[in-house]
C-alpha cells in the first residue's frame, strides 16, 4: 500500500509534513502575540521610549532633584510632624455622613460596623492569630491626636495597609471624624 524501498509509508510522510507546518505555523503565530505593553521584538529602542519633541520646539530640561514638586501633592510628613497637625474639617452633619460613607466603604469590614474591631476579617486574623483590628473606643486610639490618627490611615500600621495612595488628604480627614464619632474624642 504505498511503501517505499526505506520502509517510509506515503501515509507517515504525510503526517510528518503536516507535523511539521502545525510548528511552524505555532512559531510564526506566537511572535504575533505581545507579552507586555510593549513590542514583540523592540530593534529600535531608543525610538520608542525618549522624550518627544515637536518641530522647531527647544529640548525640554528636567527639573533638577532637589526642585519643589509643582504638582499638587500634599508634602510627607513624619509621625512626629503629622501629631502636630489639626483636623482642619469640622464635625458638621454633612461632613458626618460623608465620613461614615467613606467608614462604611473602607474600614467597617476590618474594624466593624460600630468600630469595635469585629468586623467580618476579624476572624481571619484571629485564626492566624495575628492581632485583630483595633477598637476605637481602646485607650490606645483615644490618646492618639488626630493627626496621628490621620497619619496612621495613610502610612498603615501593623497588619492595616496604607490608604494614602487610595484616600485623598480630605478623605483621610473625614474618616477620622468617623473615627472620634464612634471611640469618642482623642487628646
Amino acid at each position: 500500500m504505498g511503501e517505499r524501498e526505506d520502509g517510509v509509508t506515503m501515509f507517515g510522510r504525510r503526517w510528518g509534513y503536516v507535523a511539521m507546518l502545525v510548528a511552524v505555523a505555532a512559531l510564526a503565530l506566537g511572535g504575533c502575540i505581545p507579552t507586555g505593553p510593549t513590542y514583540p521584538v523592540d530593534f529600535y529602542h531608543e525610538m520608542h521610549y525618549t522624550q518627544m519633541y515637536r518641530a522647531y520646539e527647544p529640548p525640554r530640561l528636567a527639573p533638577p532633584d532637589e526642585a519643589v514638586p509643582t504638582t499638587g501633592r500634599a508634602p510627607r510628613y513624619t509621625a512626629a510632624e503629622a501629631a502636630q497637625l489639626r483636623n482642619p474639617l469640622q464635625p458638621t452633619p454633612a461632613n458626618l455622613e460623608r465620613a461614615r460613607a467613606l467608614y462604611r466603604r473602607d474600614c467597617a469590614t476590618c474594624h466593624g460596623a460600630e468600630g469595635k474591631g469585629n468586623g467580618i476579617i476579624s476572624a481571619y486574623f484571629q485564626t492566624a492569630r495575628a492581632p485583630t483590628p483595633v477598637d476605637f473606643a481602646s485607650e490606645r486610639v483615644r490618646n492618639r491626636t488626630d493627626g496621628e490618627v490621620w497619619h496612621y490611615i495613610g502610612q498603615g500600621i501593623g497588619l492595616m495597609p496604607p490608604f494614602e495612595n487610595l484616600l485623598g488628604e480630605e478623605e483621610r480627614w473625614l474618616l477620622v471624624l468617623a473615627i472620634r464619632e464612634m471611640g469618642g474624642p482623642g487628646r
